[in-house]
């Protein structure tokens, strides 16, 4: 279902209460090893929650990173025929009738619903890489369903071309975007194993309608396109996902489409994580008038939360209270439907405000989590020279620096003290000086440290360095220590 004014607030609580409900009763509970068995040690059963309020009620089933690591089979839908039969026996029989006694027939249903078919993993440190999996019955269930909704939202039309720039097929953002796509009356094709250049032209042969890929790798891909002259002309729609958007980058990325032909492209951010296995995007009436005003949740797929975690000592969470609304708090994920890999009040820790007002844009009674979304990943806080620093906040300072068009921080130890290189690449014509001086003044007043030194490089040297060709995140900050 697209994302329109016809969501109001009452109804979607009402079907969000009763998907949850079956939800656990039929699937999470029966089927799933780390919930079955979370769920005896709390001393609940599904039959007690009744609502996502009392869902809310229950801090011991939020899951974190570190509940997942190293079990990734646990949190997959395992069921065996008994527990089929107990916890949905009408499904069951009905899977039976269509085989008409057909033991393979039956057996080739249930590898449909409840056999992994795609798999994607998070991106980090490598030991802490977890995979994700997608069956063949959430690829033509949910995945499909919030494809249509997108391209719907997108206003994207029948029988138009999409291209993908995003990265190897375990990225959750190529899986969504190609197999998604498979709803829906468009095709959208991956560029994979190509150069920049290669896929430069590709799209110039190919004159897709819309594009798709990590933010900063499409500036680069863009930028290069205007440069040489080529011709974008067909391209209306950007989606960008895998890291943040600021509002400089887009109205780079705009200036270059326009450059390259493209007549009023938007750009839309999105909002999506491997753990939800599914992605939001900003409202495009927004994006289209330069006013971002949040990205839009579908309450059919998913329970969007923010809530004031308080912790122990051991990081275990203790307690979490929902936020009151326009209140910022940490958002928490739990999907409605989807078998495969599931997991329940995930705990993001990034940070954001939630509201179900009607959208100032297109009118949307779905529920938005407003920018700018914060992160608190452990990634990204780092104690130099005795000061917490959260490189977010540095991210967004580069980013949002009309000048800067790429840079890269390096955190390093001379024996004595913590130390700080900022690298950048700087437009044509920026007065670089005054940059410089303005850059390391903003830097202390948003870090309270002084970096060491800054380092003007070549763009492509640069490029090369962040591994934005190559990677499925950019090398952004390097800590050497």
């Amino acid at each position: 279902m697209p994302l329109t004014k016809h969501y109001h607030p009452a109804p979607w609580r009402c079907r969000q209460d009763r998907r949850l409900r079956r939800y656990l009763q039929r699937e999470i509970v029966p089927h799933h090893p780390y919930y079955r068995e979370r769920f005896r040690e709390l001393g609940i059963t599904p039959a007690r929650i009744h609502s996502v309020a009392d869902l809310q009620r229950i801090p011991g089933l939020i899951t974190q990173k570190r509940d997942i690591v190293g079990r990734d089979r646990d949190f997959v839908l395992q069921p065996e025929f008994g527990s089929l039969l107990r916890a949905d026996p009408a499904h069951l029989l009905a899977a039976a009738v269509r085989a008409r006694g057909r033991s393979a027939a039956l057996r080739e249903f249930l590898e449909r619903e409840y056999r992994p078919v795609v798999y994607t993993l998070t991106t980090g440190r490598s030991s802490a890489r977890t995979a994700f999996v997608f069956t063949r019955f959430d690829l033509d269930g949910f995945v499909a369903k919030a494809a249509r909704g997108i391209f719907s939202m997108l206003e994207i039309p029948r029988d138009s071309i999409g291209v993908s720039v995003f990265p190897v097929a375990l990225h959750l953002a190529h899986v969504f975007s190609v197999e998604g796509a498979r709803a829906v009356p468009s095709a959208v094709l991956p560029l994979l194993g190509l150069t920049t250049e290669q896929r430069i032209a590709a799209i110039e042969t190919l004159k897709p309608f819309v594009l798709f890929g990590v933010t900063s790798y499409v500036e680069r891909l863009v930028a290069l396109a205007a440069a040489e002259g080529k011709d974008f002309s067909s391209i209306s729609r950007v989606v960008v996902g895998g890291e943040g958007m600021t509002e400089a980058q887009r109205q780079r990325i705009v200036a270059a489409l326009c450059a390259a032909g493209a007549k009023d492209p938007v750009v839309v951010g999105s909002y999506g994580f491997t753990e939800a296995r599914l992605a939001m995007l900003e409202c495009l009436e927004g994006a289209r008038e330069g006013t971002p005003v949040g990205y839009h949740c579908d309450p059919d797929l998913a329970i969007i939360e923010t809530v004031r975690i308080k912790e122990n000592t051991d990081g275990a969470v203790m307690e979490a209270v929902p936020c009151v609304p326009g209140e910022e708090g940490e958002v928490l994920f739990t999907p409605l439907s989807g078998h495969g890999t599931v997991v329940l009040r995930w705990r993001t820790r990034d940070v954001a405000i939630l509201t179900d007002e009607p959208c100032p844009a297109c009118g949307s009674g779905a529920p938005r989590i407003l920018p700018p979304i914060r992160r608190r990943s452990s990634d990204m806080l780092k104690n130099v020279r005795g000061t917490l620093v959260d490189f977010d906040d540095v991210a967004r300072l580069f980013a949002n620096e009309p000048a800067v068009r790429a840079w890269q921080i390096t955190i390093g130890n001379d024996g004595s003290r913590d130390t700080l290189v900022a690298a950048l690449a700087l437009d044509d014509g920026a007065d670089v000086a005054e940059t410089l001086r303005g850059l390391q003044r903003a830097f202390k007043m948003c870090t309270e440290v002084t970096l060491d030194e800054i380092l003007v490089e070549p763009y492509e040297a640069l490029i090369l360095e962040l591994g934005t060709d190559a990677e499925l995140k950019e090398r952004r900050i390097v800590d050497e220590r």
